[in-house]
């Protein structure tokens, strides 16, 4: 399932800061919801993800490697062994469902030391679900990754970047309400990304993938997608833009069901390594700790 309006918004991000502790970009918790406020959809504060970027990673040549929307059957273990060929750990956010039909690859991302992590129980738009069915459905896949990933972790990152757009609740208040229903804390961290590779673009090639992400950390020609009328229809095709100002290191959105994408992973890992590009993982990284925050589940899995 693409991108799509994660890439669009990504394209249109501001920096307007959220109200409270989100002006503090060194305070803690900065990527959990915050216990003192109402969520708003009509408060354009309380959307968008310019003030929750991986600020601590800019300009350090550190990356995070982030594989959305599998397990697939055939493409993520490929994946899985380039990065032990390399060392390299990743997280997955997984959908829960898919977790549910390939376990075997779920549960070889955990022993092999990545971070598995949820990306919804099923891929739909968050804003076009019902405040219930937002709940059930989260609630659902955080529990499916815990009965494979047990660390305190319960990383999430919402299907296209999409939230804060349904008129009748926040999706942020109900993210609080079923950390606190399931660890008596408020416990889901969600995560976006500063580097979007347009892996999802079908007519991104391996080396275009592998050259964003170099050029996103060092400058030069990248490749985001642009919507076209192909026929009377809308495609979305690869356009090639220059980045004078890199932001340097970063959160890196890739999807680890398509092939050009694990193709890519072979040339970028050689090559960045090749740079002294360090890659760490999001429990590595300032915005994502949970300091004294326990995070154990309330009562058995299932």
């Amino acid at each position: 399932m693409v991108k799509l309006l994660g890439s669009i918004l990504s394209l249109t991000i501001t920096s307007s800061l959220a109200c409270g502790v989100h002006q503090n970009l060194g305070a803690p918790y900065k990527q959990f919801v915050e216990d003192d406020i109402i969520y708003n959809s009509d408060n354009s504060d309380h959307r968008g993800w310019a003030q929750y970027l991986a600020k601590s990673l800019h300009q350090s040549n550190k990356v995070v490697l982030t594989y959305d929307d599998g397990p697939h059957p055939e493409t993520t273990p490929q994946l899985l062994d380039t990065l032990k060929e390399h060392g390299v750990k990743a997280t997955f956010f997984a959908v829960a469902s898919r977790i549910e039909a390939f376990p075997e690859i779920a549960q070889r991302i955990v022993n092999e030391g990545h971070i598995l992590a949820s990306h919804d129980y099923t891929h739909i738009n968050s804003n076009t679900r019902s405040e219930s069915e937002y709940f059930e459905n989260l609630e659902k896949s955080i529990l499916v990754v815990k009965n494979f990933y047990n660390q305190k972790h319960a990383y999430y990152r919402f299907p296209y970047g999409a939230y804060g757009r349904n008129k009748t609740y926040h999706q942020f208040n109900v993210m609080r309400d079923v950390g606190k229903k399931l660890f008596n804390e408020n416990c889901i961290n969600f995560a976006f990304w500063d580097i979007d590779t347009a892996d999802w673009v079908s007519n991104m090639e391996p080396k275009d993938i592998a050259q964003t992400i170099d050029s996103h950390i060092f400058g030069g020609t990248a490749y985001r997608f642009v919507k076209k009328s192909v026929g009377g229809k809308t495609k979305y095709v690869k356009e090639a833009f220059e980045i004078d100002q890199p932001v340097g290191g970063g959160v890196i959105l890739m999807h680890d069901i398509h092939q050009r994408t694990i193709d890519a992973t072979k040339i970028f890992l050689k090559e960045l390594k090749n740079k002294n590009v360090i890659f760490e993982t999001l429990d590595q990284v300032d915005e994502y700790q949970y300091f004294s925050k326990v995070c154990e589940l309330v009562a058995p899995l299932f």
